[in-house]
């Protein structure tokens, strides 16, 4: 996790199990426990990674973050 990660990791709810972050034309979707990663990666396996986050181009992050929490996610 770099310093930027790790800053944004030590300010979220406990409970959350993902931050979704704007980086411009891509977003980036962190899991923050053993679960959501495993998740995101049996989900997205031929997606397009950078480190442990999920790179999402910016069309469609909303659909992502709607099906993580109709999947009982929690996601900031």
């Amino acid at each position: 996790m770099t310093k930027t990660n790790t800053a944004v990791a030590e300010r979220r709810n406990p409970a959350s199990d993902f931050i979704v972050t704007n980086h411009g034309s891509i977003y980036l979707i962190m899991p923050l426990n053993k679960e959501s990663e495993e998740h995101l990666r049996s989900h997205c396996a031929d997606a397009q990674w950078f480190g442990s986050q999920l790179v999402v181009e910016h069309r469609f992050v909303s659909e992502v973050v709607f099906q993580l929490r109709a999947e009982g996610f929690s996601v900031e």
